[in-house]
């Protein structure tokens, strides 16, 4: 080989490849970063046992509404909470009459609404501000009570 057409390394290359590697790395967090934003429920654990049990809990009360054949929907469109809940013959579920509403960043003390009812859906007659919230409410009467639990994100 000779020295023609041989290429030597230099600092130039050494600047690229450099430039290349932390570009790549920059762009791979950046794009991390801005999924993990976009996807983020709000949602906070104190404590991460605590968490899963809470996980496990709901599970069980989503497993145990779908073996009676009830359906539950707990939303809050446009701020207002709705509830309904109804069994398999499409008749209404008891319910407590109230929602419990939790602030998803804990910040805020937990709040409890009552229900007025709208045909077979339950509604509050406040509406929830902005923001992110767990929603909880008792379906069921007698030993078939469910807690059931919704995280909600109000937008204006």
């Amino acid at each position: 080989m000779t020295a023609q057409s041989a290429r030597q390394f230099t600092g130039r290359h050494m600047l690229i490849i450099m430039v290349l590697f932390f570009g790549v790395v920059i762009a791979v967090n950046i794009t991390m970063a801005m999924l993990a934003t976009s996807t983020w429920s709000g949602l906070l654990a104190k404590n991460g046992y605590v968490a899963s049990i809470d996980y496990a809990h709901n599970d069980n009360a989503r497993k145990a509404a779908r073996e009676r054949g009830w359906t539950i929907d707990l939303t809050a469109p446009d701020g207002v909470v709705h509830l309904h809940a109804v069994d398999r013959a499409g008749q209404p579920l008891p319910t407590e009459g109230t929602v419990t509403v939790d602030a998803a960043d804990q910040r805020s003390p937990s709040m409890t609404l009552p229900f007025t009812a709208d045909g077979d859906t339950l509604r509050t007659s406040e509406s929830l501000p902005a923001g992110r919230y767990v929603l909880w409410a008792k379906v069921g009467d007698g030993p078939n009570v469910i807690e059931w639990r919704s995280a909600v994100i109000v937008s204006r």
